[in-house]
Formats: C-alpha cells, sequence, structure tokens
C-alpha cells in the first residue's frame, strides 16, 4: 500500500518569534518575480532552510528585512546578489549562492527576516506533536487517492498551543487542501512558551493510492539503545529506502567517536538536517540542535558532508535526531 510520509521539510520559516506585520505568514517572502504554481512550495521550504543557516548574518543588529536577487536554474544552482547595503544581505546572498533551490528555473527578489529564531528545541517539540498527530491529515489521501505530489502547509501556533492562519499549497486538487487545512487547524499542541506566535511550515508527500494510519517503524529503525548512533528513526522525505540512510550513518559512528574522542561525545545529543542528491551525495547540512560541543557539531557535519549513497531518482531530505 502507498504511504504518506510526514516530513518536517521546511521547519525553517518555523519559528520566528513576533513576526512584523509585513511578513505576517513567513521570515522568507518573494518581493519581485519568483516560481509559480506548485514550485512554490519547493522553493519557499528551500529558503527556509537556508534563512536557518544565516543566524550568523544578524549578529550585528539588523532592522527589518534584507532583500536577495536570486536567479535559479533548472537544477536548482543558485547566482545570489545583495539588493539591501550592509554586511547582513551580503551575507544571506552567499549563503543563498551556494544552496539549491528546487523549482527553477525562475528569476526575483526576496525578502529575508532578520528576527532570531526560536530555539531549536521548540522545532523539535512542534515536530514531535505533529507527527502524534498526523493520522487526520495523512487521511486526506483518501480524497484524492490517485494522486501523489507534495502538500506545502504553513501555519501559525499561538503561544497557548492553538493552530490557525492555515495555508495549503498543492497540486493534488482542492478536496485534498481544505481536508489538510481543517484537519491541521483541529489540532492543539501544548503551550509553545514562546513570547508570540510562531511561524511554522511543513511539508507532506502524499504517495498516491489509500491512506494508512500512523505507520510503525520497521525492524532497525529505532536508536540510542545499544549504543546506536540513531536517537530516534530519521524523517524521510523522498525514494530512498529507509535502511540505507540508517547503515550509512551508523557507519558514520567510527569517524565521529575518532573524530571526537568517545570519552568527549558520550551522552551527547543533536539534530541535524541535509538533503541527499539523486547521485548519493550530500548537501544543505544544517545542525538544527547542537550538541553544545562545537567540535562535536563540526565532526558531524563534515562525516555527513563525505557521505557517498548509491543513486536514486529524487532528492532525499532527511531530519535525523542522534545520540551518543
Amino acid at each position: 500500500m502507498a504511504r504518506v510520509q510526514l516530513s518536517m521539510l521546511t521547519r525553517l520559516l518555523a519559528l520566528a518569534a513576533v513576526v512584523a506585520p509585513s511578513l505576517a505568514h513567513a521570515d522568507v517572502t518573494f518581493a519581485k518575480g519568483g516560481p509559480t504554481g506548485a514550485a512554490v512550495g519547493l522553493a519557499e521550504g528551500a529558503l527556509g532552510e537556508a534563512q536557518q543557516a544565516m543566524a550568523v548574518c544578524w549578529r550585528a543588529p539588523t532592522t527589518g528585512p534584507v532583500r536577495v536577487k536570486l536567479a535559479v536554474a533548472a537544477g536548482g544552482e543558485v547566482t545570489a546578489q545583495a539588493v539591501t547595503k550592509g554586511a547582513a544581505a551580503q551575507c544571506a546572498a552567499g549563503i543563498l549562492a551556494v544552496w539549491t533551490i528546487p523549482g527553477g528555473p525562475w528569476k526575483g527578489e526576496v525578502d529575508i527576516g532578520s528576527g532570531a529564531a526560536a530555539a531549536p528545541a521548540l522545532s523539535q517539540q512542534i515536530q514531535t506533536q505533529l507527527v502524534a498527530a498526523s493520522a487526520p491529515i495523512k487521511a486526506c489521501q483518501d480524497r484524492a487517492p490517485g494522486k501523489a505530489g507534495l502538500v506545502a502547509i504553513k501555519m501559525r501556533i499561538a503561544p497557548d498551543g492553538t493552530i490557525g492562519d492555515v495555508a495549503v499549497q498543492s497540486k493534488l486538487g482542492d478536496a485534498v487542501a481544505t481536508c489538510v487545512t481543517r484537519a491541521v487547524a483541529a489540532i492543539k499542541l501544548r503551550p509553545t512558551g514562546a513570547a508570540g506566535a510562531v511561524n511554522y511550515q511543513l511539508a507532506l508527500n502524499f504517495a498516491g493510492g489509500p491512506s494508512q494510519g500512523p505507520s510503525s517503524s520497521p525492524p532497525g529503525d529505532g536508536g540510542g539503545g545499544g549504543g546506536d548512533v540513531a536517537e530516534a528513526p530519521p524523517t524521510v522525505d523522498g525514494t530512498r529506502d529507509r535502511g540505507e540512510i540508517l547503515a550509512a550513518i551508523r557507519g558514520l559512528r567510527a569517524g565521529i567517536a575518532t573524530c571526537v574522542g568517545k570519552t568527549a561525545i558520550k551522552g551527547k545529543r543533536l539534530t541535524v538536517r541535509f538533503t541527499i542528491r539523486p547521485d548519493g551525495t550530500v548537501k544543505n547540512i544544517v545542525i538544527k540542535e547542537s550538541s553544545g560541543e562545537a567540535k562535536l557539531d563540526g565532526c558531524v557535519t563534515r562525516g555527513l558532508g563525505a557521505l557517498k549513497l548509491g543513486a536514486a531518482s529524487d532528492e532525499t531530505k532527511i531530519g535525523l535526531p542522534l545520540a551518543f
């Protein structure tokens, strides 16, 4: 049976603290031009991920968003030029220039919010709760059982955990969009502890066929116990087999232990996200929740960057909690 995989691809628009009115739904918005149709959600997700890597750009006080001019090729390669003056805009453009944005070709300008992101722990907390409550969302596959594709969902989460301002974009039809909107809006999360509402974005990959209830992880998907490097099953959005990914991750263990030292990493945890290209190489590695040890974070990043898996038909995005 086809399976709907829930993943928090683009948690990144995610979690801006109180957002200015002009950026009511996201920290990254199209100011001019941009992609069209179903490509909008894909591009917004990638831009949101890139925005999370821009924390270093906001070290100096920055007033309002910065604007960057982009030209995205068909393969996702990016040419970026700062429109706003100042170091922050130059820094943001530099990060985008080495990013990959699907949905091309297109040209345009984007405004990137400079507000500080909420703590990564809050992002993980929201992800966990949404996964646990995802059955009604997955059931929306029944509204279009013969269709497959990405459903991009934006939402705004109030401090009390109420979800509002749900916006759904997909090519699966209005029936699915309406169903997903209602299902997400009906979810009540635990209070966030944030000072104001936070934005969050996720993506669902509907594979076609009848929906299923919450799926159980196949043997070997777990971790943590027995010295495994994976603390929990990775979130996988793409066609790659999860077993292949877990095997590759386990293969990193010896290298990471050598890089850091076994004693230094004992009991440490972190969460990382990355994308596996069709050719099996890894890109867009982002530490979502730091271990608190810069050396360990660096060793994990370098280890993932050196991974080489087998070829696949598409890109696969991975969310991975790690424990040592």
